[in-house]
C-alpha cells in the first residue's frame, strides 16, 4: 500500500503543474499578442529625433485599429522583421497606400486561414527612394491593384484578411530596403518575408509615437 504522505505530495505537485499551465495559457485573456503587451512600449532602444515622415497609416482616415505586433515581437533586436507591425482588423477592411509608388508585387490567390506560412496574399509598393512597403495577409482576391500600377498615397490598394497562418485577421505591414527587389524578382512567398531587412518608421497622420506604434494601443488615422 502506498504511503499517504507520498500520495499527498504527488497530488500537490500535479496541482501546481496544472495551475502553471492554466496561468500561462490565458496570457491575460488575449492570444493575439506575441508577447505580453505590458512588457514593451514601442521600440525601447530606438528614439526618433525627427518625427516627420513620408508615411501615413495604411488604413482610412477617421478609422482606428489596434497594434498587436511591433518591435520585439517579430524575433527581437537582430531579426529582419523587427520593425514590422501587425494591426488587428476585420477581414475586408480597406487598406490604403502608406506612400506613393509603383506596385512591384501582387499575390491574391490564397484562401484565408489556409494554415500555410508559404501561402499568404500581399501587395508590395516601391517608393521613389527604392524602399518597399509590404502589405501581407490580404483576403482572397483582395488585391485592388496590379503589377506596375502607379498609386498615390492614400489610394485604396487592397482588402485585409487572414491568408496564410496568421492566427487572427490582421494586416502585417512593414517597410524594407531597396535590395529586397531582387528577392521579390526571384519569387517565393516565405523568402520574401523572411530575408528582407525591415526599416524603422513613424507615421505623420496620428498621435505622437517617438518609439514607434505601441502594442495594445489603438491609433486613429488623421487627415493629411
Amino acid at each position: 500500500m502506498k504511503n499517504p504522505l507520498i500520495i499527498k505530495r504527488h497530488s500537490l505537485f500535479l496541482f501546481l503543474i496544472l495551475l502553471f499551465v492554466v496561468s500561462c495559457s490565458t496570457d491575460d485573456g488575449d492570444d493575439r499578442y506575441f508577447i505580453n503587451p505590458n512588457l514593451e512600449a514601442g521600440c525601447q532602444t530606438l528614439q526618433y529625433t525627427d518625427i516627420s515622415s513620408e508615411y501615413v497609416l495604411p488604413w482610412e482616415v477617421g478609422t482606428s485599429y489596434e497594434i498587436t505586433g511591433s518591435c520585439n515581437t517579430h524575433g527581437g533586436e537582430r531579426a529582419t522583421q523587427r520593425y514590422a507591425y501587425d494591426i488587428a482588423m476585420p477581414t475586408g477592411t480597406k487598406i490604403v497606400a502608406s506612400r506613393s509608388g509603383v506596385v512591384v508585387g501582387v499575390e491574391e490567390m490564397f484562401m484565408n486561414d489556409n494554415g500555410s506560412i508559404h501561402e499568404l496574399n500581399y501587395v508590395f509598393i516601391q517608393h521613389e527612394d527604392g524602399t518597399i512597403a509590404r502589405y501581407y495577409h490580404l483576403t482572397t482576391n483582395g488585391a485592388l491593384v496590379e503589377l506596375n500600377d502607379q498609386v498615390a498615397q492614400g489610394d485604396i490598394i487592397a482588402l485585409s484578411g487572414s491568408s496564410g497562418n496568421p492566427g487572427y485577421p490582421h494586416l502585417h505591414f512593414d517597410i524594407t530596403t531597396e535590395e529586397c527587389i531582387e528577392r521579390i524578382a526571384l519569387g517565393g512567398n516565405l523568402d520574401i518575408q523572411s530575408y528582407c531587412q525591415t526599416i524603422a518608421a513613424v507615421f505623420s497622420n496620428t498621435e505622437l509615437h517617438t518609439r514607434g506604434l505601441e502594442i495594445g494601443r489603438f491609433y486613429k488615422a488623421f487627415s493629411y
